[in-house]
């Protein structure tokens, strides 16, 4: 799937559907095509991130990694990708790790509407990044708060950056999101993947 600048995707999916992973799995590929890519993550600090996202690139088992208990030809294949991370890392920070729990403190029916020094906090953080270190691409993974969309969408316009957002699995309300969103992407219980269900432009895979 191609993720165009001033484009807000919104992922959902059932609980341990592999939202995270889909997420990871589009950072690294938006890394691997040289993009510089903000990572918002309200799940994991940055030792369990880095772990599960070495994980992900190399295809070793998490606790594998997270115990330091593989084989020599995992050893390795860990190993080259905690250099690519690191690389992509020190080559003018084209990717960061941002731990942001506070993300999942405010929930819908519950909270009300989000904090304003949350949101400023939100929105300084992406457009500071955008002029520091000329991020384009933005995954947050993931919010509980519907009421974070409408503030993404807004940032893809005024910054021309891409936006993709992780959305608990109880929250997905299409009356709620339908105007705001510009691709939706959903698993798919049947084939076992997600699948992107609607857009507001053509795409291609």
């Amino acid at each position: 799937m191609i993720y165009n600048k001033g484009e807000l995707t919104v992922i959902c999916g059932k609980t341990k559907s592999g939202k995270s992973t889909k997420a990871m799995d589009i950072a690294a590929k938006m890394l691997k095509n040289d993009m510089s890519v903000l990572y918002i993550d309200s799940e994991y600090n940055d030792e369990t991130f880095n772990a599960r996202f070495v994980s992900n690139l190399s295809g070793v088992k998490f606790e594998t990694i997270y115990n330091s208990s593989y084989t020599k030809e995992e050893g390795s294949k860990v190993f080259e990708s905690t250099i690519f991370i690191g690389e992509k890392f020190n080559d003018g920070y084209r990717f960061i790790h941002e731990y942001m729990p506070k993300l999942q403190w405010y929930t819908p029916g519950i909270s009300g509407h989000l904090s304003v020094p949350l949101k400023n906090h939100i929105s300084t953080l992406i457009e500071d990044n955008i002029f520091e270190h000329k991020i384009s691409f933005v995954i947050i993974d993931f919010i509980n708060n519907l009421e974070y969309l409408p503030l993404l969408k807004k940032l893809t316009l005024d910054n021309n950056i891409a936006i993709v957002c992780v959305i608990g699995p109880d929250n997905y309300n299409a009356d709620r999101i339908d105007q705001i969103w510009d691709n939706l992407v959903m698993f798919n219980a049947k084939t076992n993947s997600f699948e992107l269900v609607q857009s507001r432009r053509l795409y291609n895979e």
